[in-house]
């Protein structure tokens, strides 16, 4: 692995104790793998964090270091704690097997060896050095004391000398340079006594008191101690501070008969190492109320009044400051008997005041420390020490031991004999308690040291051996003083090669870093192994290193293994993924392990990371409906590690991207050889095709059953070994039978079979039985219950053979066709009428042309004398005119206005009229002859392009078109099977329609278009010009009948003569028209049933 890791997971980081192939130290908690790996006492394994959704999108993924493979193990403390991980990360997605986890849960386990070696081992050094601490402050403590004794019992001279005494010993106690008892009056600072280093400072020396540091005492009224002046802000501009520099102070204030009387301080130039205790506090303020009682006494006027009550207060001080110290304190006789203790001292041991009093020290102490403890009563008594100390053994009341620091000081009277001694008792019981606990804790640490399996030394920072555990002397067959005192490279179990690589390591580690990598090593007897090396930097408070630890593990044989089982890993996975069918595995905690190529096929995705509850929404599975998404518990992975088996459960898996599959799930839970569960599989088959045929063929069959309820068929199903008809209710019924009456028999079928059809049933049956025809059918009369007889159809097949070709099974149906075949009789009566009447028709029909064609043509004959005698008139009418002009002067005024009116006006207006009827009956007798003539034309069916054709008929409309600012819009139209001609016709007619009858002054629009359906083909032509009234749209049709609201000549015979060939063709003219907003002409024409014709198909013509 590229990365390796020990961390330590904090509430909003992860610090990197130990780092292998990674420059960072630290990382925010919120993007920390290993926040997920202390949640569990398992190995975490993410084989490729880019799938997994907890940590694709972390920035330690899609970023630098740019981690895909993750795994981690917790480092967990014998009480069940999880401080952190030691974990391994690549950029590369991995494969990590059991193996690899109980590998990686060894690691963790040395790590934790080794921090709970160096816990011990600081443990070990900090008991030590609180032990030193207390009994130094137990031993400054009693010497303080026993200068306040000094001072109490042995003072002299007057109240000056006193003092003095007072301040010096204050001096020693507090560690100060100058000690001054003040008087204060109003705002002035009087000197009474004083103990300093400079001499200028002397009693009767007077101070304004704001400009000292007691000003504050005096206002508050309690101690104040100050340790370094010169770090509070607020003290610096202090006059006493500006002038003298003083940076230690304690004072206390001196009260006399209940009246604040001045103060008692001490001071230093130099700024104090430790902060004031209460001990301080109490030792000041003790002295001062000496020093207070002594001034009182001084005052001559108040010796008799206040002898007494400063007795009993000092006694009273002395028993409060006795009875109620922290640590025990007592007066003890030379025989040994206890003359008083205080509240500590009875708890301590159990005994109340009373009981301790009636007996002596010795009762109470340890055998084995009572000797020792008198010995050095004798040596004080006998004035050889001072004071003793001593650690000794009480039993306290209940029995058990108690250990105690005792200090003792004896106090003489002014002749030197002994009165009693004074004695201080702590109680150490805790601190021995940890000392033996750091002797076994030593002890520990040596049996784990020398019993590991692991190659362990201590080194200085410097890299020299300071030990060597028991397994590395072994290995190397070195004696330990073959190692200690030498530095590490030098070990002869180095390869020569890698002494400088091993001397840079301990430099690395001893500027701090943590090292570790992979290296053979030679032992005894030419033993060569490959050891995972490190070296592990011990700090100390400060963040120096104090010691080195060098580790190594053999891993010869991990190595091998992992390359094997990566061998192994590998072939498995070829393996898995060469099979069509999809395996997934988990492991015991539901962590999939596995997705074999063909259920990463399935899925269209890689297997991912994720908890049971999110397997069935994150993997698109869902039952076998394909709908209903699968819960957790229906999973067939769950259920295989739950449940222990699955069989051939049916599920689908439905991927947005890709088809949804139909699967076939049959699992197992497996376990190792303690019976430990150590996960599950499950097999998957793709069952898809199979369940679209299954689903094809009941499709088949609901369609079948629908179709033969829809068809009214009755079913039956011959089995010819037994005979055995069966038939559906239907079936029964066509015969008016009930199901009761109904033999199950081919001979119930054969005997209700008509006379006259049983020899072709049987030859129908016999030629497909013989392989002739591909299915039988017959239509056959059968006797109903009633004795009528109905026509079925009968139609069958033989579906089933037996090996060697003789039929087995025939299914079949019968349709009543009864009403078929009285109608085929009546249609046969109707076709004879038809046919008969057909001829009567086309006979009229002839008759009728005939008549129309003579009509037509003898009315023309006269027509043209009419036309010829009219133009003869206007001919006479015009010589008549050159008459009257000549005539016209002889004629009275009444006769030759008659005349002219009658030659220019009557006479030409009646010839107006005579020449229009001859036009309109010309023209009307013409459009009789030519529609006559639609009906004798033979019409010339072939492929028509009416594409072509109707561009064609635009063209020669194109000048009209133009001149009334007409835009057409012409869809690509079909080719049709039609007479071009008539087409030719029609389309004429009706575009010359739509350009005719256009808006004035309105730009016009015409568009065409045609739709093609199996039926036949339908052409539309749409204008936007004046429109037909409601009333006219079937009247323009009409022979001689044009719109009410038409203004254009013609003669009403256009629309007919399109009707009527259309109609020739099968096919029909209708229109749809909006008054003022235009008209759409339809016309239909049926479809060829022989061929569908194209452009290419005329164009290969």
């Amino acid at each position: 692995m590229p990365i390796a890791l020990v961390s330590f997971v904090h509430t909003d980081r992860q610090w990197f104790k130990a780092c292998a192939g990674l420059d960072v130290h630290e990382t925010p908690r919120h993007v920390s793998f290993c926040t997920y790996t202390i949640l569990s006492p398992e190995v975490m394994v993410v084989e490729d964090a880019t799938a997994d959704p907890r940590f694709a999108a972390n920035p330690l993924v899609t970023g630098a270091p740019g981690i895909r493979f993750y795994a981690g193990a917790p480092l967990t403390t014998k009480e069940g704690h999880r401080l952190g991980t030691i974990c391994l990360i690549d950029q590369q997605p991995r494969r990590f097997d059991e193996a690899d986890r109980a590998a990686l849960a060894d690691l963790a386990a040395m790590v934790m060896d080794t921090l709970e070696l160096r816990q011990e081992l600081r443990e070990r050094a900090l008991i030590e050095a609180e032990r030193s601490r207390h009994a130094r402050l137990l031993e400054t403590s009693n010497e303080n004391l026993h200068r306040l004794h000094q001072v109490l019992t042995h003072a002299s001279g007057g109240v000056q000398e006193q003092m003095q005494a007072y301040l010096r010993a204050g001096c020693r106690i507090f560690g100060m340079s100058t000690g001054i008892v003040s008087r204060v009056e109003g705002d002035t600072y009087i000197v009474l006594a004083v103990e300093s280093p400079f001499e200028a400072l002397q009693p009767g020396l007077v101070f304004p008191l704001g400009e000292t540091y007691c000003a504050a005492v005096i206002r508050d009224g309690c101690t104040i101690g100050y340790t370094h002046v010169g770090r509070m802000e607020e003290m610096c501009e202090h006059p006493v501070y500006q002038a003298m520099k003083l940076e230690s102070y304690l004072s206390t204030p001196l009260i006399v008969d209940g009246t604040l009387y001045g103060t008692l301080n001490f001071t230093s130039t130099e700024p104090r190492a430790q902060e004031f205790t209460d001990q301080d506090f109490n030792l000041i303020e003790l002295m001062a109320q000496s020093i207070s009682r002594m001034i009182a006494l001084e005052d001559h006027d108040h010796i008799r009044r206040q002898v007494e009550a400063a007795l009993r207060e000092s006694e009273e001080r002395f028993r409060q400051a006795f009875d109620f110290a922290a640590i025990g304190m007592a007066l003890v006789g030379p025989d040994g008997r206890w003359l008083k203790v205080n509240r500590a001292v009875c708890d301590l041991l159990g005994y109340t005041e009373d009981e301790l009093l009636r007996i002596d020290f010795q009762t109470i102490t340890h055998p084995d420390d009572l000797e020792a403890d008198l010995d050095l009563v004798r040596q004080m008594l006998d004035g050889t020490i001072q004071t003793y100390q001593m650690e000794k053994r009480y039993f306290h009341k209940n029995g058990a031991i108690v250990w105690a620091l005792l200090s003792v000081s004896l106090v003489r009277d002014h002749d030197g004999t002994p009165l009693y001694f004074i004695s201080q008792i702590q109680d150490i019981t805790l601190r021995k308690a940890a000392i033996e606990a750091l002797e076994e804790s030593e002890r520990r640490f040596r049996a784990i040291f020398n019993s590991t399996f692991q190659f362990i030394g201590l080194m200085a920072p410097g890299g020299t051996m300071l030990e060597a555990n028991e397994t590395l002397l072994t290995f190397t067959g070195l004696a330990p003083e073959q190692i200690i005192g030498k530095p590490l490279q030098e070990i002869p179990w180095w390869p020569p090669e890698m002494r400088e690589r091993i001397r840079e390591a301990v430099a690395q580690a001893g500027r701090g870093t943590f090292v570790r990598f992979d290296i053979e090593v030679h032992g005894a007897h030419g033993r060569r192994e490959i050891i995972d090396f490190s070296i592990n930097p011990v700090r100390d408070e400060n963040g120096r290193v104090v010691l080195l630890i060098p580790e190594g593990r053999v891993i010869s044989e991990i190595v091998a293994v992992r390359k094997h089982l990566e061998r192994a890993h590998r072939f498995t996975e070829a393996l898995l993924d060469s099979l069509e069918v999809g395996i997934v595995a988990c492991d015991a905690d539901g962590t999939l392990t596995l997705f074999n190529a063909a259920a990463r096929r399935f899925h269209g995705m890689e297997a991912s990371p994720l908890p049971p509850e999110q397997w069935a929404e994150h993997f698109d599975l869902y039952h076998a409906d394909g709908r209903t998404l699968m819960a957790k518990e229906d999973v067939p992975l769950f259920r295989a590690l739950h449940g222990g088996t699955v069989h051939n459960a049916e599920m689908v898996i439905a991927p947005a991207n890709l088809p949804a599959r139909t699967l076939l799930a049959s699992g197992r839970s497996f376990f190792d050889g303690d019976g430990n569960k150590l996960g599950a599989v499950v097999a998957m088959t793709d069952i898809t095709e199979r369940k679209q045929a299954e689903q094809a063929l009941r499709a088949s069959e609901e369609r079948l059953a629908m179709a033969v309820d829809a068809a009214d068929l009755g079913l039956w199903d011959l089995d010819f070994t037994t005979g055995r008809h069966i038939v559906n209710e239907r079936w029964v019924r066509m015969l008016g039978y009930t199901a009761e009456e109904v033999e199950p028999t081919l001979a119930f079928f054969e005997r209700h079979i008509h006379p006259d059809d049983r020899a072709r049933v049987r030859e129908a049956l016999d030629r497909h039985l013989a392989g002739e025809t591909e299915r039988m059918q017959t239509e056959v009369r059968l006797r109903a219950r009633d004795g009528s007889w109905r026509w079925i159809l009968d139609m069958g097949k033989l579906v089933t053979r037996t090996p060697n070709g003789e039929p087995l099974r025939a299914v079949g149906v019968h349709l009543d066709i009864t009403e078929r075949k009285q109608a085929e009789a009546a249609l046969k009566r109707l076709n004879a009428a038809l046919t008969r009447r057909n001829a009567d028709l086309q006979a009229a029909n002839e008759d009728i042309k005939r008549f129309a064609y003579i009509v037509s043509h003898d009315l023309r004959a006269p027509l043209v004398n009419l036309r010829g005698f009219t133009e003869e008139l206007s001919m006479a009418i015009g010589t008549l005119r050159d008459a009257f002009a000549t005539a016209a002067p002889t004629l009275d005024e009444s006769r030759r206005e008659a005349v002219r009116l009658a030659l220019e006006e009557d006479i030409p207006e009646a010839m107006q009229f005579i020449q229009a009827a001859i036009d309109r009956m010309d023209q009307d007798t013409r459009a009789v002859l030519h529609l006559s003539r639609i009906g004798r034309r033979e019409l010339t069916f072939e492929p028509v392009d009416m594409d072509a054709l109707t561009r064609r008929v635009l063209a020669t409309l194109a000048h009209q078109i133009e001149a009334q600012h007409i835009t057409v819009e012409i869809e690509p139209l079909p080719v049709v099977q039609a007479d071009a001609v008539s087409m030719e016709q029609v389309m004429s007619n009706l575009l010359g329609n739509a350009i005719r009858y256009m808006v004035p002054g309105r730009p016009g629009h015409i568009r065409i278009r045609a739709e093609r359906t199996e039926e036949g083909t339908t052409f539309a032509i749409e204008d936007n010009g004046r429109g037909i009234p409601e009333q006219d749209l079937e009247r323009v049709f009409d022979l001689f009948r044009r719109g009410s609201n038409t203004t254009s000549e013609g003669e009403g015979m256009g629309l007919a003569y399109a009707r009527k060939i259309l109609q020739r063709h099968g096919g029909s003219l209708w229109c749809h028209s909006t008054l003022h907003q235009g008209s759409t002409f339809f016309f239909s024409l049926p479809s060829d049933p022989g061929h569908e014709w194209t452009s290419t198909d005329l164009s290969a013509d």
